[in-house]
């Protein structure tokens, strides 16, 4: 599937979580409990990943080398029929063939 129709999947399918992928296909998030996610590639080149969250996580750390994605304003959405989703941040960076990174949300 297009990455934009699988963004839409997973975002409605995760409103309870406290984050989203927004990547193509063969890249997962695995969200853990401790406010920490796991981002792993399964493709064969880099690859452009956005986790996306609500704006109530003021920041995204690599716990494998300390690094912090930089965050886009996502404006709210909805209204007419569909879901109403406030405003959200988009951690937007690349990802390795075949790699994972480990995010800590703040």
């Amino acid at each position: 599937l297009p990455s934009v129709v699988l963004t839409a999947i997973r975002q409605t399918l995760s409103q309870d979580l406290p984050a989203y992928l927004d990547a193509p296909g063969e890249v997962s998030l695995f969200v853990y409990d401790n406010n920490t996610v796991i981002v792993e590639s399964f493709l064969d080149e880099a690859t452009e990943i956005g986790v996306v969250t609500s704006t109530q996580v003021q920041s995204v750390t690599d716990l494998q080398n300390n690094e912090a994605p930089a965050a886009t304003a996502i404006a709210a959405s909805g209204g007419f029929g569909s879901p109403r989703i406030g405003e959200q941040k988009r951690f937007a960076f690349t990802l390795p063939p075949h790699s994972w990174r480990v995010l800590k949300l703040q």
